[in-house]
């Protein structure tokens, strides 16, 4: 867009756009029915649709367009995960108006607050006033209560981790371009002489970007509970933080350019080494024991190692030319398409085909009155509960098996009996001998036994 390209070179928008998509945790979170990639979709669209609004005064048309998608974004995503949706983009946007001295013309002067508000209020009350209705103050308390308020002062589902947590999730997930995230970031921090001048708002772009990674990144350091998906807002700034770096250093072949170029070289190599010997590492999950021997057989170590060492090579011939970012594009590209996409099919063979195989002899078996339960020595699988679609009870341990037990038998009137999907170490292990179950089927590593509920089927 011409508000957004100024002193931008043609390819830089769909660099940006390529670092973003080629990032694992995009990819992988994407993949999956979280609700935190939905979330990053409406902060991260709010917050382009502000400065596509901010950076255009001179034309209210379309300044107040871009103003009111801010707020049908905030909308949609204080649908998705609450308060979260409005808290960032506007501690963001704050922050920035105040350091670039525009927030009394923007707040007072350029903002719609009146029908942006009601935009937001027509997409969002009418689901909470629902809720409302139908829960009370249950709702409220859950909601905002726990999930929001406790979620960020205390730890919640033992999702703890150290500071740097969030660090650990971003660079990894954004490698190979992580390595040039340190020098983007430190050109972004030197502010430019017209930083505070209207005329030269789409120049900002990058200093806007570098307070939204660092309020993102910010936030939920300072939060408690810590978690994968928390840090996925700061990956668009970060994606445009980098490309704008990488448009500045491409000609001008300064130390950082340089070193983030020899940094990536030896990436590929350490990549290439990983893939190649992934399968030894593979291993250690309970509930995929084979997954290593399942990724040798599929010969993707190979691949990957190959992926890598075909990108080394070319990083060397192009180690000083401004074509150097297109082998990185190239190589992750790659990476993503002949590596990461098949490995997800092994996983699924190896982890979620005798989830699915289980829950359809769960629907076949399942008697009436007859409670269906997972007992295992240390996961719990709920994607089975959307497999079978049962209520299915989960627990965590072995040891939780003869309680659980006890409780059924407590309950009036109590069910016949109890199918349990378990494994032969956690029966073991809850000292449940072959004599007080049925077994009924053998998926994988899962084993499905009937468990009569009675008060003299089962000794202490």
């Amino acid at each position: 867009p011409p508000a957004l390209a100024v002193r931008i070179k043609p390819v830089i928008p769909y660099l940006g756009a390529a670092i973003a998509a080629l990032n694992l945790q995009m990819f992988f979170f994407g993949r999956l029915g979280y609700s935190d990639m939905l979330l990053n979709l409406c902060i991260s669209g709010g917050l382009l649709s502000f400065f596509r609004g901010y950076s255009q005064p001179h034309n209210l048309h379309q300044q107040r367009f871009w103003y009111w998608l801010l707020f049908v974004a905030m909308g949609f995503g204080s649908l998705t995960k609450g308060p979260v949706a409005v808290v960032l983009p506007g501690l963001i946007i704050g922050l920035f108006l105040l350091l670039v001295r525009q927030w009394k013309t923007v707040l007072f002067r350029e903002i719609p607050w009146g029908i942006g508000l009601l935009i937001m209020l027509m997409i969002a009350l009418p689901w909470y006033g629902r809720m409302v209705q139908i829960h009370g103050s249950s709702f409220i308390t859950a909601f905002f209560g726990f999930h929001n308020v406790q979620r960020f002062t205390r730890v919640v589902n033992q999702h703890s981790g150290p500071w740097y947590y969030h660090f650990l999730i971003l660079i990894p997930g954004m490698l190979p371009w992580s390595m040039a995230l340190p020098a983007a970031i430190i050109q972004a921090c030197r502010r430019p002489r017209t930083l505070t001048q209207p005329s030269q708002r789409s120049t900002q772009l990058g200093y806007f970007a570098l307070i939204w990674f660092t309020v993102v990144m910010g936030f939920f350091t300072i939060a408690s509970t810590k978690y994968l998906t928390y840090s996925l807002p700061a990956l668009p700034a970060a994606a445009i933080l980098i490309a704008l770096w990488w448009n500045d250093a491409i000609h001008q072949q300064a130390w950082g350019f340089k070193l983030t170029n020899y940094c990536t070289l030896g990436l590929f190599t350490v990549m290439g080494m990983a893939c190649f010997y992934c399968p030894n590492w593979l291993n250690d999950d309970p509930s995929m024991p084979n997954l290593g021997a399942a990724v040798t057989h599929s010969g993707l170590p190979w691949v990957g190692a190959g992926l890598w060492g075909v990108g080394l090579v070319l990083g060397c011939l192009y180690l000083r030319s401004p074509a150097f970012w297109r082998v990185k594009v190239i190589t992750a590209a790659a990476f993503v398409l002949l590596f990461i996409t098949p490995a997800f099919g092994v996983v699924d063979q190896v982890r979620q085909l005798p989830l699915r195989q289980v829950a359809e002899v769960v629907r076949q078996q399942q008697q009436p009155q007859e409670v269906v339960a997972m007992g295992t020595r240390s996961f719990g699988k709920p994607s089975l509960l959307f497999y079978s679609q049962r209520n299915i009870a989960l627990m965590r341990r072995s040891r939780e098996i003869l309680p659980y037990i006890k409780s059924l038998r407590q309950t009036s009137p109590p069910p016949a009996s109890l199918l349990l999907i378990t494994t032969p170490k956690a029966l073991q292990e809850a000292k449940i001998s072959s004599a007080q179950y049925q077994s009924i089927a053998q998926v994988g590593i899962y084993q499905l036994v009937r468990i009569p509920i009675a008060p003299t089927a089962m000794t202490q």
